[in-house]
């Protein structure tokens, strides 16, 4: 992924998709993620539809980090 200026929903759902197509042969893409409100199903299903969104964050496992875990940094 990539940093960016913003972290809109639309920005994040397109990485997601970027992650995912450099690994088409890939069963499941781990992702480690803060609990950011854009880091979750649904802004993949807004950004391409029910259908599609839902089939991406499958390709996904996501662990996502403590809520207090600022330390980790």
């Amino acid at each position: 992924m990539e940093a960016t200026a913003d972290r809109t929903a639309t920005r994040t759902a397109h990485a997601l998709k970027h992650v995912a197509d450099a690994y088409p042969q890939a069963r499941t893409v781990h992702l480690v993620w803060d609990n950011l409100n854009t880091h979750c199903e649904k802004t993949l299903t807004d950004t391409f539809g029910q259908k599609k969104g839902h089939a991406l964050w499958g390709r996904f496992t996501v662990h996502y980090t403590p809520k207090h875990g600022s330390w980790l940094d």
